[in-house]
């Protein structure tokens, strides 16, 4: 499965395996096992490397290669397999769209979904403003996947500068998660960094919590 995915992703960045390679530090050998399926398991450092270069949240490929078991256990949801996760995700992320729509627009922000989900599902921008807004939904897993998700998110946002962001913000439905999310401070980052609860069944953003803005740490001495 993480091979045919591998795959699909690389193609959709017009990559070669080749170019995959020297971007993610990989080696080419080793890509091509992944792909092929001779590879079904990769390191989880092999992952986060390529997880980086294809914009990718590291968790899905974690999940893929078999590291993860997200079944999810939604309240006030009766989920029995992969297939209803997914469609009650979508439905949930739609439900965040429309609460977080009318915040944005009367901001005097233009607005526009992204593709490319692990920096955000929302794109607002005012003339050189960028605000990436990332919602993530509950599963029974959020609490131990939400110290992974921060390092990699703020370690993916810190190595990455030429996404030009000024605002990045992570939304979730869960108050556990909420609270985590809030007690992790994001470092090394020149953004603002805030955390958003929401309440989907109210549709009202319940709270907003934003970092103050770390300045990068330079190392005078190297």
């Amino acid at each position: 499965m993480i091979g045919e995915y591998l795959k699909t992703l690389r193609l959709e960045h017009k990559l070669s395996q080749r170019a995959l390679a020297e971007k993610s530090g990989v080696s080419n050998a080793e890509i091509s096992r992944i792909e092929s399926g001779e590879r079904k398991k990769p390191s989880e450092e092999v992952l986060r490397a390529l997880a980086f270069v294809l914009e990718v949240d590291f968790n899905d490929l974690l999940e893929k290669s078999c590291y993860l078991n997200l079944e999810p256990s939604f309240y006030n949801a009766n989920l029995i397999d992969k297939t209803n996760f997914n469609i009650y995700k979508e439905q949930c992320e739609d439900r965040f769209i429309s609460i977080i729509t009318p915040r944005i627009l009367k901001e005097g922000f233009n607005m526009k979904l992204s593709k490319k989900t692990f920096l955000g599902n929302i794109i607002a921008t005012k003339d050189n403003y960028i605000w990436r807004i990332r919602f993530i939904p509950i599963h029974e897993n959020i609490g131990a996947m939400a110290n992974r998700y921060l390092m990699d998110i703020y370690g993916y946002l810190a190595c990455y500068d030429e996404f030009n962001i000024s605002k990045f913000t992570i939304a979730t439905n869960n108050e556990d998660a909420f609270k985590k999310f809030i007690n992790k401070n994001p470092v090394n980052l020149n953004i603002l960094v805030s955390v958003m609860l929401v309440d989907l069944e109210n549709n009202e953003i319940v709270d907003e919590y934003i970092f103050e803005k770390t300045p990068l740490v330079l190392d005078y001495h190297s």
